[in-house]
């Protein structure tokens, strides 16, 4: 069945709004990603906040039950530039649900590259974010 003239104008309705308020989240990661590069602060970190969470399961020969596949925010240098970004990750768990291996399945990207989802997620977490460059400048500073 096809759809109706009435779900066609809506739809068209909902993609100019969410059309423009993905324009001000870019806006927002840009300013952001400005201000914390313009600190020169240089610190790399990552949040254990996981996102955009998939599981897959199979037995591998040793016995490993399941895949968690996700996405993490970060800050950390990407090619030249320091900049908020977004890695690909899974973790494999056995059958007592301990996880076993974790591997980087994707090189970081920027954030303002990434897909709409994942950039809708990760603006939650940007407070969160700045908190953890700070504590991590924070333990730098003790250390030296």
């Amino acid at each position: 069945m096809s759809p109706t003239q009435k779900q066609l104008e809506t739809l068209t309705t909902v993609a100019k709004t969410l059309n423009k308020k993905s324009d001000k989240l870019n806006s927002a990661i840009a300013d952001l990603e400005k201000r914390i590069a313009e600190t020169n602060i240089g610190v790399s970190v990552w949040l254990d906040y996981r996102f955009e969470l998939r599981e897959s399961s199979g037995l591998d020969e040793e016995g490993h039950l399941t895949w968690l596949d996700y996405h993490q925010l970060g800050y950390t240098k990407v090619g030249s530039d320091w900049c908020i970004c977004v890695r690909a990750r899974s973790d494999q768990y056995d059958a007592k649900r301990d996880c076993t291996r974790c591997l980087e399945t994707e090189a970081p990207v920027r954030l303002s590259s990434a897909p709409r989802s994942i950039r809708c997620e990760a603006a939650a977490h940007f407070d969160e974010l700045v908190d953890s460059i700070i504590r991590k400048a924070q333990a730098y500073i003790e250390n030296i």
